[in-house]
């Protein structure tokens, strides 16, 4: 009998949006970006201790699912958010931007939502929204010798 073990590789590719339209803090100390002036020096939001850090956070906290292990789904979700201008994802904005199986895609939901507070994007140096998208792959590795040959 094959015993599975979960195997998840998780890519993150971090797309920047728009930084013109993306709103700023607002407080009095601080200026902000109209929506006519351009974004001259873009700064994208980013986990604080980088991709690997991403990486293994989610990895630490993302559970197979067992059903979709059981039926042997696999593959990518796409997990879109949005980091606020304080570095806060909305929790309640997280969605699924590509779905693969609605129980891989609520895991992935779930475990992105549990994500502590990144660096917000810069536009002009003030701290500003930004658009991500995450792909989160699930692939199920079999342990079984006979594997490596069939």
């Amino acid at each position: 009998m094959y015993q599975f073990s979960k195997f998840i590789f998780i890519m993150i590719a971090l797309f920047l949006f728009q930084c013109s339209e993306n709103k700023q803090t607002q407080t009095p100390s601080k200026k902000s970006i109209s929506s006519d002036e351009k974004c001259i020096s873009p700064q994208p939001a980013y986990f604080i201790g980088g991709e690997k850090a991403f990486v293994k956070f989610l990895t630490d906290r993302l559970v197979y699912p067992a059903k979709a292990l059981d039926k042997g789904i696999e593959g990518v979700v796409y997990v879109r958010f949005t980091i606020d201008e304080n570095g806060k994802i909305n929790k309640d904005c997280v969605k699924v931007a590509k779905s693969v199986d609605y129980l891989l895609d609520k895991e992935a939901i779930r475990v992105v939502r549990l994500s502590p507070n990144w660096k917000p994007a810069l536009c002009n140096n003030i701290p500003t929204k930004q658009k991500m998208r995450v792909p989160v792959k699930f692939r199920i590795e079999s342990d079984s010798f006979l594997d490596l040959f069939w």
